[in-house]
C-alpha cells in the first residue's frame, strides 16, 4: 500500500480522537481576535445581511417564501423562485413546495412532507418528491486522465420520490435510510441559455454506459447511512467533526444497469493558537460495486471538480466507478467577518479500487465573507496542472449539505 493511500485512511479513520459525544460550543465567538479593525459599512451591511439570510437553523415560517439557490454545480450563478410552507396537525408535522429556475434555463419542482418530532423529538420521517430538468450539464468522459478540451454537455430530466426516516439516540448521532423511485431519467441534447458552444454527450462520447440508449431504465434505489455530527456550524466551520459511512442499492428494471454503493467520510476543524487559525481536514471515499457484465450509467458515476472537490477542475471533470480525495485548509481572520485561506486538495477516480490514489492535486489561497453562523461569499484561486483559475461561490467549501439530501443525486453531484 503507498504512503498516500495510508494517508487518506488515516484521514478517514484516525482523526476521530475528539469524543464525538461532545457538543461543539455554540455560544462562543467563533474565531480569535482578527488582524485588523473591520470597516464600519462592512460590519453594517454583514448584520443587515444576517437579519435577512436563514442561517440554516430553526423552523421556516409558515407562508410563501423566496426559493434563492439550490440547485446542483452549473446552474449558473442565479437561481430562484417561490415557495410555500405549511404546518400541520398543530405544528407536528411541516409541508413544503417550492419552485425554482436558473439563468441558464435549469428547473427544479420539490415537494416535502415530514414527521419532525415523533418519538420525543428523535425520530423524523417523511416523504419527498423532486423533479429537475437540468439543461447543459458537463461530461468529459470515462477515467482520471480526461483533458479539458474533451468538454461535452448533455441534458438530464429526472423524477425521483423517497421516502426516508432519521432516528437521533443522541444529539450528534444519526441513524437514517431511505427507500425510493427513480421514473426513467431522460438524456437528451444540452440546450437553454448562456449555453457554451460544446459538443453533445451523446455524439462525443456514444459508447459510455448508458449514454445512448433510446429508453433509461427506471430505478429502486435505498441506503442506510449512519452520521456523528458535532460540528458547529456547517456552513461557516470553526469547530467540532463529521463521520459518515453508507451502503446502498440502485436496481433497475434492466438488470444490467444494477449496482451497490458505498461511502466512507471525515471531517474535522482544528481550532489552534486561541482560535486566530482553523485547520479543516477533509477525506471522503465512495466506491460502487457491480456484476460482471453489469454496468454503472454514467450519469450515476461518482465524480470528482468543481469549487467542492477538486477546486480548480471544471464542475464534474471526472467520471469513473470509485473516487478518492483528501483536503486540508487553514483560515485566520484578517477582520471579524472575513477570512483568508489556503488550501490542497487531492484525489482521483477510478474503474478499480487498486488503482485510487491521489494523483491529482490542487494548491490555493481565498477569502471567505461571512456571519458568525454562515459564509455569505467566497473567492478561491486554484492552481491544477492546467493553470490557475478563479472560483467565486456563495457557500462554504465544507458545508456537504449533500449529506442532508434524500432523494437521489441524479447527476452525482460531488
Amino acid at each position: 500500500m503507498t504512503r498516500r493511500r495510508l494517508f487518506v485512511l488515516a484521514l478517514l479513520a484516525v482523526l476521530a480522537r475528539p469524543a464525538l459525544g461532545q457538543e461543539a460550543p455554540r455560544s462562543v465567538e467563533p474565531h480569535g481576535p482578527a488582524l485588523f479593525d473591520e470597516p464600519d459599512l462592512l460590519t453594517a451591511a454583514l448584520d443587515f445581511a444576517s437579519r435577512y439570510m436563514s442561517d440554516g437553523e430553526g423552523e421556516r415560517d409558515e407562508g410563501f417564501y423566496p426559493k434563492i439557490g439550490g440547485m446542483i454545480s452549473g446552474a449558473g450563478w442565479i437561481s430562484a423562485g417561490p415557495g410555500y410552507r405549511w404546518a400541520l396537525f398543530d405544528g407536528r408535522a411541516f409541508a413544503d413546495a417550492h419552485a425554482a429556475v436558473s439563468w441558464r434555463g435549469y428547473l427544479k419542482a420539490d415537494a416535502v412532507l415530514e414527521f419532525p418530532l415523533m418519538a420525543d423529538g428523535r425520530l423524523a420521517a417523511g416523504v419527498e418528491a423532486r423533479w429537475q430538468d437540468s439543461t447543459q450539464v458537463n461530461y468529459f468522459g470515462l477515467g482520471p486522465d480526461t483533458s479539458d478540451d474533451q468538454r461535452s454537455q448533455y441534458r438530464l430530466q429526472t423524477m425521483n420520490v423517497v421516502g426516508y426516516a432519521r432516528y437521533r439516540p443522541r444529539r450528534w448521532l444519526g441513524l437514517s435510510s431511505r427507500f425510493g423511485w427513480i421514473d426513467r431519467p431522460s438524456v437528451s441534447s444540452p440546450t437553454g441559455p448562456f449555453r457554451p458552444d460544446e459538443p453533445a454527450a451523446q455524439a462525443a462520447f456514444p459508447h459510455d454506459p448508458a449514454m445512448t440508449i433510446v429508453q433509461q431504465p427506471t430505478f429502486l434505489h435505498g441506503e442506510m447511512a449512519i452520521t456523528a455530527d458535532t460540528r458547529d456550524f456547517p456552513n461557516h466551520l470553526t469547530r467540532g467533526s463529521l463521520y459518515h459511512a453508507s451502503a446502498g442499492a440502485y436496481v433497475a428494471d434492466e438488470q444490467r444497469y444494477s449496482f451497490q454503493r458505498y461511502e466512507v467520510e471525515g471531517l474535522q476543524a482544528l481550532p489552534l493558537f486561541d482560535r486566530a487559525m482553523v485547520v479543516v481536514l477533509h477525506g471522503w471515499g465512495l466506491f460502487t460495486h457491480a456484476s460482471p457484465g453489469q454496468e454503472v450509467p454514467f450519469y450515476l458515476m461518482p465524480s470528482l471538480g468543481g469549487s467542492y472537490t477538486l477546486r480548480g477542475y471544471s464542475n464534474y471533470r471526472f467520471h469513473d466507478r470509485h473516487l478518492l480525495l483528501a483536503s486540508a485548509e487553514s483560515r485566520w481572520p484578517i477582520f471579524t467577518h472575513l477570512d483568508g485561506a489556503v488550501f490542497v486538495d487531492a484525489g482521483t477516480v477510478a474503474a478499480r479500487v487498486g488503482d485510487l490514489g491521489l494523483d491529482k492535486t490542487v494548491y490555493g489561497f481565498g477569502l471567505r465573507l461571512h456571519t458568525h453562523r454562515s459564509t455569505l461569499a467566497r473567492v478561491d484561486v486554484a492552481h491544477t496542472d492546467e493553470g490557475w483559475h478563479v472560483m467565486f461561490r456563495s457557500s462554504d467549501p465544507f458545508d456537504l449539505d449533500r449529506l442532508t439530501r434524500w432523494v437521489a443525486a441524479v447527476p452525482f453531484v460531488p
